[in-house]
C-alpha cells in the first residue's frame, strides 16, 4: 500500500478518478498500481474500467479524493453537480481539466461550501509522459489542500509546482497553452514556405549537427499530413 496520508488523521487516501480518457485511464491505472485506486468512472460507456462504479456520486462516497480530468468547463459542471451532495470536510478535489480562471473559482466555492478542499491541477504532458509518471502538475489553492494534493499527484509526476490561487493555476496553464499554439503556428507557417519554395521537409526533422531547427520524427510526420491535407497556409 502506498504511505500517502490524507487529512491529517494518517489514514491512506482513496483516490477515485473521474475521466478515462487518454490521460486519465494511465493516471487511474497508476493510482491501481500503487494501491491508492478505489473507484472510476467516465462519462461515455468503456469497457473493462478498473474499479468502475456507477456516477460520481459513487466516486465520492468511495474515495477520500476525486481527481476529475474531463474535455471542458461544461464538463466539470456536470461532474460537480452530480457529486457534490457526497462531499464532505474529509474530501479533497483535485481538478486537472483545462479550464478557464472564472470557472475555476466558482468551482472552488462550490467544493468548499460543501466543506470540502479544491485545488486546481492542471497539467502539461501526453500519454507517454503519463505512462512513465512525467506528468507536469500546476497546483493551485489553500497551502494545506495543495500540499495534501501534491502527496497523491506525486504518484503521476516528477515535478509539481505551487503557483498561487484555484485561478492563477487555470490562466497560467492557458498562457502556457497559448506559448504552444504560436510555437506550433510559426512551424506550420515556416514549413509551408518552405514546401512552396520546393523544399522538401528533410530539413525539418532530419539530425541537423550545424544547429538547424529540428522536429521529432513523429511530431514532423503529423504536421506534413496535416498541411497536406489542408490549405496552403500562405498564399
Amino acid at each position: 500500500m502506498s504511505d500517502v496520508r490524507g487529512n491529517g488523521a494518517g489514514e491512506t487516501e482513496r483516490v477515485g478518478v473521474i475521466g478515462l480518457g487518454i490521460i486519465g485511464s494511465v493516471w487511474a491505472a497508476n493510482y491501481e498500481a500503487d494501491g491508492l485506486l478505489a473507484a472510476t468512472w467516465n462519462r461515455s460507456a468503456k469497457p473493462q474500467v478498473p474499479r468502475g462504479v456507477a456516477g460520481p456520486a459513487a466516486v465520492a462516497r468511495e474515495s477520500s479524493v476525486v481527481h476529475v480530468v474531463v474535455s471542458d468547463p461544461a464538463a466539470v459542471d456536470g461532474v460537480l453537480a452530480a457529486l457534490e451532495a457526497e462531499l464532505t470536510a474529509s474530501h479533497l478535489v483535485i481538478q486537472s481539466t483545462t479550464i478557464d480562471p472564472k470557472s475555476s473559482a466558482r468551482f472552488a466555492a462550490r467544493v468548499e461550501a460543501r466543506g470540502a478542499s479544491y485545488v486546481e491541477a492542471p497539467f502539461m504532458g501526453s500519454r507517454p509522459a503519463a505512462e512513465q509518471r512525467k506528468t507536469v502538475f500546476l497546483e493551485g489553492g489553500a497551502e494545506g489542500p495543495v500540499a495534501r494534493a501534491d502527496r497523491v499527484l506525486a504518484h503521476l509526476s516528477g515535478l509539481r509546482r505551487a503557483v498561487g490561487t484555484h485561478s492563477q493555476a487555470a490562466a497560467l496553464k492557458l498562457a502556457f497553452n497559448v506559448h504552444v499554439a504560436i510555437t506550433m503556428q510559426g512551424i506550420c507557417e515556416g514549413l509551408a514556405l518552405a514546401r512552396q519554395a520546393g523544399l522538401d521537409d528533410r530539413p525539418w526533422h532530419a539530425p541537423d549537427h550545424g544547429g538547424g531547427f529540428v522536429l521529432r520524427d513523429d511530431l514532423a510526420a503529423g504536421l506534413a499530413d496535416a498541411l497536406a491535407a489542408a490549405p496552403p497556409i500562405v498564399a
